[in-house]
C-alpha cells in the first residue's frame, strides 16, 4: 500500500463521530514486509487515528531493529501467528528455511523492550503434530507475551486445501459447541477493509464480496454512509446466499464472536437500514 494511500485514509477516520476499536494491519499480504510499516503505525498512533493500533504477523521478519522501531513507533498490539513449532516445520508447511533460534530470540528482545505493546502468540491446533506438542508450545511461547493460545482451524480460506496439512476440521469447535450456521454475516456491519489499491470493502475476504468505493476518490465516511455500503447490509439481512462470495464465505458459520449473532434482529435491522 503506497504511503499516501494510507494516509488518506487516516485522515478520513477523522469524519467519524468515534474512533474505531482497532485499525489491524492484516489479511492481505504479511505486514512486515512492507519497508514503512513503522510509519504507518506512527501516523495512525500520531493522529489518534484507532484505540488500538495491532499488526498480524507471521513474525519471520522481524528484526531487533525494526523491533524498536515498531515499539518506538508506539504500536498497542503484536500477533503472532506460529506456522509450526521448528525449523522442520516451517520449511514443511511453507517451504521457508528459518532460523528457528533466532526467531525465538528476536520474539523475546521485542517482548523484552516493549512499552505498553501487549503481545499475543497463537498456534493453530492443525500445526501441533501430537497433542502433548501443545503443552511444548506453552512452555516455549508463555515466557515470550502476556498471551499465548492454541486455536482450532476453521475453513477461512477457501484457496486453502486443508487436507494438505494433514489435518481434519471435524472437531473445529465455536465456544462450547460445533460450527453454528448463521444467516447474517456480522462481519461488515461493524468493518471497514481498506485494500493496498485503495479499495475499500466489508470484511476480509480474499474475494471482495463489494468495493464500495476507493479512498483515493472518495470518504471513507461517506463509504461508510453510502447506498452501495446500504445495499450490501440490506442484502445481507435477507440472506447472505445472494451474493457468490458470502454464500460460499466460511467466516459467519465459524468465526463469529459474542454479540456477533444477528439473525434474531433482522426485523429491526431492516427498519435500521
Amino acid at each position: 500500500m503506497p504511503l499516501d494511500i494510507f494516509q488518506k485514509a487516516v485522515d478520513d477516520l477523522g469524519a467519524f463521530p468515534a474512533r474505531p476499536e482497532a485499525m489491524i494491519f492484516a489479511g492481505h499480504g504479511e505486514p512486515l514486509t512492507h519497508p514503512r510499516i513503522d510509519e504507518m503505525i506512527g501516523c495512525a498512533k500520531r493522529r489518534n487515528a484507532a484505540k488500538r493500533v495491532e499488526i498480524v504477523t507471521n513474525g519471520s521478519l522481524l528484526t531487533l531493529e525494526l523491533s524498536d522501531r515498531l515499539i518506538q513507533a508506539g504500536l498497542d498490539r503484536l500477533r503472532v501467528s506460529l506456522q509450526g513449532l521448528s525449523a522442520e516445520d516451517y520449511e514443511r508447511v511453507c517451504a521457508v528455511k528459518l532460523d528457528f533460534g533466532d526467531f525465538l530470540s528476536n520474539l523475546a528482545y521485542f517482548y523484552r523492550n516493549k512499552q505498553h505493546t501487549d503481545v499475543f502468540i497463537k498456534i493453530m491446533d492443525i500445526a501441533l503434530r501430537k497433542p502433548e506438542d501443545a503443552a511444548g508450545f506453552h512452555e516455549v511461547f508463555d515466557p515470550l507475551c502476556h498471551t499465548a493460545a492454541v486455536e482450532y482451524l476453521f475453513p477461512f480460506i477457501e484457496q486453502i486445501d486443508h487436507s494438505a496439512m494433514g489435518g481434519s476440521l471435524s472437531h473445529t469447535k465455536h465456544g462450547e459447541g460445533q460450527a453454528r450456521h448463521v444467516h447474517i454475516c456480522a462481519m461488515p456491519f461493524y468493518m471497514l477493509v481498506v485494500l493496498p489499491n485503495g479499495d475499500v470493502t466489508g470484511c476480509c475476504s480474499i474475494e471482495p464480496p463489494v468495493i464500495y468505493g476507493n479512498v483515493k476518490e472518495a470518504n471513507l465516511f461517506q463509504m461508510w454512509n453510502g447506498e452501495t455500503r446500504g445495499r450490501f447490509l440490506r442484502m445481507l439481512i435477507r440472506s447472505r446466499s445472494e451474493n457468490p462470495v458470502c454464500a460460499k464465505c466460511a467466516v459467519p458459520d465459524y468465526g463469529m464472536q459474542q454479540g456477533d449473532y444477528l439473525d434474531e434482529y433482522r426485523e429491526r435491522l431492516f427498519k435500521l437500514y
